[in-house]
């Protein structure tokens, strides 16, 4: 069941009994944010997005939330409040936001550690234990694993050869916000990931699996490799799986060993509008075949760059939210041409009841949608 539902329509009343509804995807809820390169961070209640590019090319320094209660609102800041950047990290702990890094409108690179609390809407720029910081980084990761902040990856100015110019990073930092200290960790293994920027780590346990990212030689990041926070070693987690590389997706954890991935740029930069599912205790990709999610990937459609946030709603539903975004990048200039304001939800209760395991197919069967006849004759024909 396919519904689309228009908020400026509808009260924030019938906005709470719609959501709750199971098997709904929602689409056209508006007042997204018209911003591309923003960075963002959510919990079970809200999601919250800073900063970024607007329609107008200035660099935005505004925060908003969304809820399911009450939509999108634009927060108030005050004091020692961030500059206007794109491609930050946005963190979340507790009732507090962490933002480091990203680009300014001088394409320089950052390294400013800020703390937003959620209850006084203030901003307060932290002085780390020791003094340590990371270096400048655009474009990398962030997650919470207990008590701390790890970073991964990201465009940095660090690099072997300094007459390279900038290159990418593969290095783990770790913020302990109880003891307020920064630190960079050496891992203790001899597997190591590529260094990428456009990837996403995502907590699952006292464990963190790094999702794609692209490679400074254009090359796509297509192995889950899983950072153990305890014995800081790397693994390899599942085969190499063609098709499922891609940057600038979103990936989220669900249900306590799944990560749900949407979108992105694939290794030959086509925008994406595939779901995948990464079991980590199968340690396997799949897909889902149920209705929902294809009606779904068909509404949200191709993407990259975007939001995304798993909701619990009053009867315990999850569903999952993709919002924002860009499309239709023009390939001579590397600009997307169309900023997204929608926002897609999937209710989550039957996706993992259709799970097969993910086999690629070439790009050719983007064909078979309007070609019924080839399709037929593939039996394993996806959309791509």
């Amino acid at each position: 069941l396919v519904v689309q539902l228009y908020i400026s329509n509808m009260s924030t009343a019938m906005f709470k009994e719609t959501a709750a509804v199971a098997n709904l995807i929602n689409e056209g809820f508006g007042d997204c944010p018209q911003v591309e390169r923003f960075c963002y961070a959510s919990d079970s209640r809200s999601l919250y997005v800073f900063g970024g590019i607007g329609f107008d090319e200035n660099y935005k320094d505004q925060l908003y939330r969304f809820t399911i209660g009450a939509g999108w609102e634009e927060l108030d800041q005050c004091g020692d409040f961030p500059l206007s950047r794109a491609d930050a990290c946005l963190g979340i702990y507790g009732n507090k936001l962490y933002l480091f890094g990203g680009t300014n409108a001088n394409l320089v690179l950052l390294k400013d550690f800020i703390e937003y609390d959620l209850v006084s809407k203030a901003w307060r720029r932290i002085v780390p234990a020791g003094g340590y910081l990371p270096p400048p980084l655009s474009k990398a990761s962030v997650c919470t694993v207990e008590r701390c902040l790890y970073l991964f990856g990201g465009e940095t100015e660090q690099t072997e050869n300094a007459n390279m110019g900038r290159g990418y990073s593969n290095k783990i930092y770790r913020y302990s916000i109880v003891e307020r200290k920064w630190e960079e960790i050496l891992p203790k293994s001899a597997v190591r990931p590529p260094a990428v920027c456009g990837c996403t780590i995502v907590a699952v346990g006292r464990k963190f699996c790094l999702i794609g990212g692209i490679a400074r030689d254009d090359s796509i990041n297509d192995q889950v490799y899983v950072f153990d926070t305890e014995k800081e070693t790397w693994n390899l987690w599942g085969e190499r799986v063609a098709g499922i590389g891609r940057a600038f997706h979103s990936a989220i954890a669900f249900a306590g060993h799944y990560i749900l991935v949407y979108g992105g740029r694939d290794q030959e930069e086509w925008e994406s509008s595939n779901f995948f599912i990464f079991d980590v205790e199968k340690r396997q990709w799949f897909e889902s075949k149920c209705d929902e999610v294809r009606a779904f990937t068909a509404i949200a459609g191709e993407r990259y760059g975007h939001a995304a946030a798993i909701f619990r709603d009053h009867h315990n539903c999850s569903s999952l939210v993709v919002c924002g975004g860009v499309r239709d990048r023009d390939f001579p200039t590397g600009v997307a041409q169309t900023i997204l304001r929608d926002m897609n939800m999937l209710e989550l209760t039957v996706i993992l009841e259709f799970q097969i395991p993910y086999h690629p197919v070439c790009r050719e069967s983007k064909q078979a949608e309007s070609n019924p006849s080839d399709c037929a004759a593939n039996n394993d024909c996806i959309d791509l």
